[in-house]
């Protein structure tokens, strides 16, 4: 029996944040193929870009593991930079507490982050097992913290990377110098989700609204959700992506981060890098899914579940600091 535990709140209305225009890079694709692996290096300088710049122009680059049989691992690299984390607004009664303050954070690496939600063949190809029925390419839910953990160390194994996690339970311990994949911290989850906008979504503050190739301007857009996903999950990558190439960050399955949860961590989170609180007892979860209302979908909006229950709406993506 599923069972899923999350701090969830109706917000029936919300008040915009102001957009902003932000640097972002233009790029110059070259693909290399080494070891097996196609990876795709980065040229050039920058644009000045809105929340609305044609989506194409502000990725390029990452590595494309070959999981075998036609699976693969497509991961793309966020450049490291600054942004405003959380919502102006917090605990006004309608936005909740744990989305405030808002507060500056720099996210000090490059990372690279998994362009989709890791899916059942994916996880299966790296575990061994997993159910398949009802789309090979849909997110793997259902997971608890722990066989997360696991699936980013088999994974780094297999392409000769340093494992990440050690320990098991609420003992856990992530070594974010090891070069293999993780789990996100909530900042490097929020940040990469965003993409350089200060919106209710990465697409501006409406979720409803007609969508134009190359210029997703609404939530519906780019997210499955309570009013277009017809109460189904679905395979990752038919809505568009961020302006970083990530699909599916608002909606379709809740996404598991690194963080404990303290709806508190906010007014105490260090400036650079932050990786929560180093005690809790549930884990952090982003994004909302196919049953959210768009208010939970929104980019600030943070969810919890204890780490051992394995949600039927959770699923996960991953990230692996990059090489410098």
């Amino acid at each position: 029996m599923w069972r899923l535990v999350m701090f969830l709140r109706e917000r029936p209305t919300l008040r915009a944040a102001a957009p902003i225009a932000v640097c972002v890079a233009a790029f110059l694709l070259v693909t290399l193929v080494q070891f097996g692996e196609t990876r795709s290096i980065l040229l050039a300088g920058s644009i000045q870009s809105s929340d609305h710049l044609d989506r194409t122009l502000l990725y390029a680059n990452g590595t494309n593991y070959s999981l075998g049989d036609g699976v693969m691992l497509s991961m793309v690299r966020i450049p490291a930079g600054e942004f405003e984390m959380g919502s102006r607004n917090a605990g006004n009664g309608i936005i909740g507490i744990d989305e405030g303050p808002l507060h500056h954070v720099a996210i000090t690496h490059d990372f690279e982050m998994s362009q989709f939600e890791i899916t059942r063949a994916v996880f299966g190809r790296v575990m061994g097992w997993g159910r398949l029925d009802g789309g090979a390419d849909k997110p793997v839910t259902g997971i608890d913290f722990d066989h997360i953990c696991l699936f980013c160390n088999k994974l780094s194994e297999r392409f000769g990377l340093q494992k990440c996690y050690s320990g098991s339970g609420q003992n856990v311990v992530c070594d974010f110098s090891a070069n293999g994949f993780r789990l996100p911290t909530e900042a490097e989850w929020e940040y990469a989700c965003r993409a350089g906008t200060t919106s209710l979504y990465c697409t501006g503050d409406d979720a409803f609204g007609k969508c134009e190739r190359g210029r997703p301007a609404f939530l519906v857009c780019v997210g499955w959700f309570k009013n277009n996903s017809n109460g189904r999950i679905h395979s990752v990558g038919e809505l568009a992506p961020n302006a970083f190439g990530l699909y599916d960050m608002h909606g379709n399955a809740w996404e598991m981060c690194w963080d404990f949860y303290d709806e508190h961590y906010y007014a105490s989170s260090p400036a650079k890098d932050p990786r929560g609180p180093e005690k809790g007892t549930q884990r952090v979860v982003r994004g909302g899914c196919y049953q959210s209302n768009r208010e939970d979908c929104r980019s600030a909006s943070r969810g919890w579940i204890w780490p051992g229950r394995n949600g039927k709406t959770v699923g996960f993506r991953v990230v692996r600091t990059a090489s410098k």
